[in-house]
């Protein structure tokens, strides 16, 4: 079952066993802990300014069942996000990270913590054109926001899929 779910993510038998492989190494125990994701995301993204947000932000996205701890379809899972994923499925997944509460909405703060680790992640910047494009994007979203200020996933798709400053930071 996990070996189908990995396949129709998008990665190959070979890649599915090299990452089994890794895991049980890492994880003997079959769990992956926070500090063992910060370490993985060091490892995998060593250009990264600020990997260790990144690495929490995910964790706490795949570890749904809140046990502290990613087994390996949650990892599984986060894989497939980061190597095989579509613009809509890892916009989908971002919206997921910012959506701390659960609550299927993000408020202007949850955006701009998103879009910032996100930059950060992806550009290695944090000055002065990080905050042009954290304005930038505080103002799309500002649009689409409703009456008490949150943006609704649909209306989060929406605007990310049409601004291109937006998606390309997801891809």
């Amino acid at each position: 079952m996990t070996e189908l779910l990995l396949l129709r993510g998008g990665l190959s038998r070979d890649q599915f066993q090299s990452w089994k492989r890794k895991f049980s190494h890492d994880c003997p125990d079959g769990r992956m802990n926070l500090a063992k994701t910060v370490e993985l995301f060091r490892d995998l993204f060593p250009s990264s300014s600020e990997p260790e947000r990144f690495a929490e932000l995910c964790f706490e996205v795949f570890d749904r069942d809140r046990r502290g701890f990613i087994d390996f379809k949650e990892f599984l899972n986060a894989v497939n996000i980061a190597t095989g994923a579509t613009l809509v499925e890892k916009l989908e997944w971002a919206f997921k990270l910012a959506d701390a509460d659960m609550d299927g909405k993000l408020d202007m703060n949850e955006i701009v913590e998103l879009a910032s680790v996100f930059f950060v992640f992806r550009t290695g910047s944090s000055g002065d054109r990080m905050i042009r494009f954290l304005t930038d994007a505080q103002k799309a979203f500002f649009q689409v926001s409703d009456h008490e200020g949150f943006v609704h996933y649909q209306d989060y798709l929406t605007t990310a899929l049409t601004h291109k400053f937006l998606y390309e930071i997801f891809l």
